[in-house]
């Protein structure tokens, strides 16, 4: 067996520098087999999934055809693994595995455009199949089975050196003596400890075995850096329970040091799909590298092989640019202190004689053995099982159990958080945080700061929701404006009592909104759509998503009734589905919750959080039932008594004096339940207009609006500057005396607001009918001058999704208050179809394209009727801009000969109504020929837009115009159709390198992203060659 001085020097006596160790008998004892793990391939389930998939018989054939030929491959491979002498087929075995891979491929291009989702699953069912075996193939293909032997014996060697140090009592005794001398000579006064990250895999199952040790090893070597003065950080140490694996990781980003531990269960996660704890944190590193040659000019992480070889163990990045130091080379003690000598590299230059003789003491009190530990030594020390022993221990502690169940889990999210939240409430803490953690996101909602909870509803809900007899749960709670609701659900959105693997939140007032949310919420996923496919389709497509779901809380918000949600709830998976609406009777009652007024120690809450504690509860009770308990209401009255400071039985007084002068208005009356709203908001407005009449005017103007996410900037236009303060002076004053008032929910950093829809109603009631023109008039205006234009970027896409459902309320409310002559000359139809044509909707932009020409028809013919005279006969600009327009849209939607017969239009008519060569007749002209393409008809398609083309030329001398670029690409576009790939390739380079100029400091521009992604799709077009 090993003595102390044996340990300390045994990196000079087992150097593995060759094959053959002196002393150490590691001749491995090898299997003639060399056996392979087997492939499951089941050709049956695969086949299930194609005829699944709707597509016609010819490319179902095809399909299948690729799936027999995999199976051919599978066959060959076992026929080979069958022979004895397997070795000498390995890299046929190797061809065979790159054909299968190749056809899975083919097939997932083949199946794709039919259903995007079940074609993703078939590659993967069968990349998963054989990705075992060509791991273990790689394994062998690359280190002889003589040379993987050696390899392991040095891996023992290495945590048998540190198992007999670590539980030899007198030796660990020395050794933390002596790292305590170290860190007493290396830390600076005034100072903290250097920092340093562990970063490392978890074993995964098929590496356990043999990698049971790394934990327990790492656990080791963090007791000994932290003796050295080092503070370490680690996730089985250091992550406290119930804290996100991904928020512990986050820190690597802080730009301390980072030893990043090799072993082939890393590679492994590194490209395994499902890993993301692994993939995340290499990403970190790696991004890291760059940030340290910039700040420090060398790099912060130590790349440490511990296990596996470098090309097993490390992404390929890290063989290229980065220094790998390998532990076995050394033994434990000398990569200690290599690992100090990185960490304290600055320091040991100033005290660098002092540092080694340290190191040199050290040494000499234990002189040097003759004797060498063979490998016979190596297995008695490793048959003690320490590290195992270490391993039990670690697993008790909560940490590690919260960590294993992040990190190795095969269940969902949901059930993952489950089992971490269960490990937490054993510890008698609360899980509820960590479930807010955990899963996706899509648009999650602010609640107020002031929210109270309502235990008798939320007891419902949550008992409710533990219903284990249903797949799919739907509660909807329903209740008058002002009830606190949507509250209700946000906070159960926000503060899960369960985990969920999906929440999502939809605005779900207008059908067409929630349809554009359901296709923003596949495009989270990954899932795409054909632009040509109809958004209600690409809707229903998401429906059948989210039933192939688990785990998912979708919570639809001011829902108005059942049909607005028909065909769009997922009726299979395991969902909880919350709605929140006005509407009591389109539910089932057993699937709805009635919430009404608050209870009164809920009330007296409210107002205290708003306004501070009262000393008076006699008058509290007074107040909240003077209020008639109603949240909204409430919430209004404690906002007033904190800006004004003001008594409760101040307020009630003023608030009596004005409810006598609301209740004797005949003009003013709504539900009884609504009239102590009337109260408190008339109180408000009153001090309001006394103390900030821009604050009033503002919140006149956003009772027009629609009652969701109001941008600053649609406000903000319609202030004027004074000659004492700028715009953004009196928005800031503006947004101060409302929020005082808690009138508007203001999220500062997104800069936008929220008004709630019963103070609209209140506020609309209050104005005559010539204040309302004068407000819509101004919000059109508003609307109009930050409505993007053409060549719309993302930024733009984003600002035309906000102002949609306003530009359409705002809309609604102009029917009532114009007639269509004027609502021609606002010309807000155009828009509200040009934001639906943004976001895909193109069966409501038709609609809204087609109500903008039926206005501008009637406003033009009765123009000429006044007037006694032909206004051209019937052709006007306007007229041809609409037919143009939808014309395009029919385009889109495919209906070609309606979209030609607009576009032949506007095209006469743009010709009457402008001189020869302008942009409108050319514009009009390009678009007659992008139908002509799409109605396969590419000689009159050319035709068309080379005189477009030619006319561009004339039109503007220079020739990086948009416009012309466009022209360029339409050519392009038609060639590529017909199958002339060169001249299409040519058009697109041209219109490339226009765009280029036009955008000279975008390269993400959309025109160019698009013309670079034709590029591509052509030039693979070309490699496959005539089908």
């Amino acid at each position: 067996m090993w003595s102390l001085p044996a340990i300390l020097f045994l990196q000079s006596f087992l150097s593995f520098s060759s094959l053959s160790i002196p002393g150490v008998n590691v001749t491995p004892t090898v299997n003639s087999k060399n056996e392979l793990p087997g492939i499951s391939y089941d050709c049956k389930a695969l086949l299930d999934i194609i005829n699944k998939i709707s597509m016609s018989l010819q490319v179902k054939d095809k399909a299948i055809l690729y799936l027999k030929n995999i199976e051919k491959k599978v066959e060959e491979i076992k026929r080979y693994q069958s022979g004895e002498n397997t070795e000498c087929f390995y890299y046929s075995m190797k061809q065979s595995i790159l054909e299968i891979q190749n056809t899975a491929r083919a097939l997932y291009e083949l199946t794709e455009p039919y259903h995007a989702i079940l074609s993703n699953t078939l590659r993967r069912l069968i990349l998963e199949c054989i990705a075992s075996f060509e791991r273990e193939l790689n394994k062998k293909l690359e280190m002889p089975v003589a040379e993987r032997e050696v390899l392991k014996m040095k891996t023992k060697r290495l945590h048998a050196e540190q198992s007999y140090i670590t539980r030899q009592g007198e030796l660990q005794k020395k050794l933390i003596e002596h790292l305590v001398k170290l860190k007493q000579l290396l830390m600076e006064a005034g100072k903290p400890s250097p920092c340093c990250y562990i970063s490392y895999a978890w074993p995964t199952e098929e590496n356990k075995k043999e990698e049971y040790w790394i934990q327990p090893f790492l656990s080791i070597l963090y007791d000994h850096l932290t003796a050295a003065g080092v503070r370490v950080i680690m996730d089985i140490r250091d992550n406290k329970p119930g804290n996100s694996i991904y928020k512990f990781m986050g820190q690597y980003h802080d730009g301390n040091y980072i030893i990043l531990v090799g072993t082939e269960s890393l590679l492994q996660k590194h490209y395994n799909i499902t890993s993301h704890v692994v993939q995340t944190e290499l990403n970190i590193i790696y991004d890291r590298f760059e940030q340290d040659q910039k700040q420090y000019g060398y790099s912060r992480t130590y790349p440490l092989l511990i296990s596996g070889t470098l090309a097993t163990s490390f992404p390929e990045i890290y063989s290229r640019y980065r220094t790998v130091r390998d532990a076995r080379e050394t033994g434990y003690l000398l990569m200690l202190r290599r690992m100090l000598d990185w960490i304290y590299e600055q320091q040991i230059i100033k005290v660098g004689a002092e540092y080694k003789n340290l190191w040199r003491v050290f040494d000499k009190s234990c002189p040097g053995l003759s004797k060498q530990a063979d490998s016979q030594q190596i297995e008695q020390e490793l048959r003690i099982g320490y590290h195992l022993q270490r391993l039990d221990c670690l697993k008790q502690d909560l940490k590690f159990q919260t960590v294993q169940v992040q990190e190795q889990a095969k269940h969902s999210p949901a059930v993952t958080a489950e089992m971490i939240g269960a490990l937490i409430q054993s510890q008698g803490s609360s899980p509820q945080l960590l479930y807010n953690e955990y899963g996706q996101q899509f648009q999650r909602p602010s609640i107020t700061p002031d929210f109270i909870e309502r235990q008798k509803l939320w007891k419902h809900i949550i008992a409710y929701f533990d219903q284990s007899n249903q797949q799919v749960l739907t509660l909807s709670l329903y209740g008058l404006g002002g009830m606190g609701k949507t509250e209700l659900a946000k906070y159960y959105y926000l503060c899960p009592p369960r985990p969920y693997a999906l929440r999502a939140w939809f605005n779900a007032e207008d059908k067409a909104l929630l349809y554009s949310q359901y296709v923003d919420l596949a495009r989270a996923n990954g899932i795409e759509f054909e632009r040509a496919m109809p958004i209600q389709k690409q809707a229903r497509q998401i429906k059948n998503w989210l039933e192939t779901q688990k785990d998912c809380l979708l919570v639809y918000d001011k829902v108005p009734n059942a049909k607005q949600l028909e065909g769009l709830l997922p009726k299979q998976g395991k969902h909880h589905i919350l709605i929140t609406s006005r509407n009591e009777v389109d539910w089932p009652i057993h699937q709805k919750l009635d919430v009404d007024i608050m209870e009164e120690d809920e009330a007296i809450a409210l107002v205290n959080r708003i306004a501070g504690p009262q000393d008076s509860e006699i008058k509290l009770k007074e107040l909240v039932k003077t209020l008639g308990y109603l949240p909204l209401a409430l919430a209004q009255a404690g906002a007033y008594m904190a800006e004004k400071q003001t008594t409760i039985g101040d307020y009630l007084i003023v608030y009596r004096k004005y409810q006598s002068l609301i209740m004797n208005d005949g003009t003013l009356a709504r539900n009884p339940t609504h009239e102590p709203l009337w109260g408190t908001f008339n109180m408000d407005f009153k001090t309001l207009k006394a103390d900030c009449p821009s604050a009033l005017r503002t919140l006149k103007q956003v009772s027009w609006l629609d009652a969701s996410v109001v941008p600053e900037l649609l406000l903000k236009t319609m202030l004027k500057d004074t000659k004492d303060k700028s715009r953004d002076l009196i928005w800031d004053e503006v947004k101060r005396h409302i929020g005082h008032y808690s009138l508007i929910h203001i999220h500062t950093e997104r800069h936008q607001l929220i008004m709630h829809q019963l103070l609209q109603d209140i506020l609309r009631s209050t104005q005559g009918k010539l204040e309302r023109r004068k407000i819509l008039k101004k919000i059109v205006v508003s609307i109009k001058s930050i409505y993007p234009e053409r060549a719309k970027t993302i930024e733009d896409v984003a600002m035309v999704r906000l102002l949609l459902p306003h530009i359409e309320t705002v809309l609604s409310h102009l029917k009532n208050f114009f007639n269509e002559c004027e609502r021609a000359n606002l010309n807000l139809e155009f828009n509200l179809g040009d934001a639906y044509e943004t976001i895909g909707n193109y069966i409501k932009a038709k609609e809204n394209f087609y109500d903008d020409l039926l206005i501008k028809q009637k406003k033009y013919k009765d123009y000429r009727i006044k007037a006694k005279e032909s206004v051209n006969m019937g052709n006007h600009p306007d007229i041809a801009t609409a037919l143009g327009r939808l014309g395009r849209i029919c385009n889109y939607l495919g209906e070609y000969q309606e979209a030609l017969r607009y576009l032949e239009q506007a095209f006469e008519m743009n010709k009457i109504v402008y001189p020869d060569n302008h942009p409108a007749v050319a514009s009009s002209l390009r678009s007659v020929g992008k139908v002509y393409r799409s109605l396969k008809k590419y000689d009159e398609a050319l035709t068309s837009l080379h005189q477009a083309f030619d006319m561009f030329k004339q039109i503007f001398k220079d020739e990086n115009h948009r416009d012309i670029a466009v022209t360029v690409e339409s050519i392009g576009d038609v060639y590529k159709d017909s199958k002339q790939y060169e001249k299409a390739l040519n058009c697109y380079q041209d219109a490339l390198t226009i765009y280029q100029k036009l955008y000279p400091d975008k390269a993400d521009h959309p025109d160019i992203q698009k013309i670079k992604g034709n590029i591509a799709k052509l030039e693979e077009e070309k490699q496959k060659g005539p089908s």
